[in-house]
């Protein structure tokens, strides 16, 4: 199966259990998440299981753990039954460095605020003289991200900042050079 199928998959469970949410049949959503519920412990005992006889092979299970879990799909089972190997905020925090080039090219900054509650909140520093239009698609870009990093996360908050220019002194004398050049400029023109 293939990343492309399993997202549709992934979207047409969550549309299907959108549409039982919906249901005006209680007893059809209460037997809707007991199932859902019965059938996530099952996957969640028989993943630790896995998970626990791959670590059991030392070295080299560790290496498929991390193998596994570096994998978006792998990686958010395991995350999702509580069985990644890597912390939330490492991976967050990678998830960060990983954007670093991007960032750079808008001329921003993100630092972490908080990690609690499986809420990321982070503040995104935008220099005054950067571009902004991307702004939106930044922060969409970085929750992303994030969120597939962490999913687990339940919400990723982006505070954005922009500080005040910072004031520049010029000197006198370098305001008088260039009143001159600009006076000898405009008699060159006309």
């Amino acid at each position: 199966m293939d990343h492309q199928h399993t997202r549709e998959q992934i979207e047409r469970i969550e549309a299907l259990l959108r549409k039982f949410e919906q249901s005006p049949d209680k007893s059809a959503r209460d037997h809707a998440a007991e199932l859902v519920q019965a059938l996530m412990d099952v996957h969640a005992a028989g993943l630790a299981r896995i998970v626990d006889a791959i670590a059991a092979q030392g070295l080299t299970g560790r290496n498929v753990l991390k193998k596994l879990a570096a994998d978006e799909i792998a990686g958010g089972l395991l995350a999702l039954y509580g069985l990644h190997p890597v912390a939330v905020a490492d991976r967050v925090r990678g998830a960060i460095a990983d954007l670093q080039t991007t960032l750079q090219n808008h001329q921003a900054t993100i630092e972490i605020v908080s990690l609690a509650g499986g809420v990321a909140r982070l503040r995104l520093i935008a220099a005054a003289n950067g571009c902004h239009s991307g702004g939106a698609q930044l922060k969409q870009l970085i929750e992303d991200s994030l969120v597939g990093a962490a999913p687990e996360l339940t919400g990723v908050e982006i505070e954005e900042v922009t500080p005040e220019p910072k004031p520049v002194f010029v000197p006198l004398r370098g305001l008088e050079k260039r009143s001159a050049t600009a006076s000898v400029e405009s008699v060159a023109v006309v």
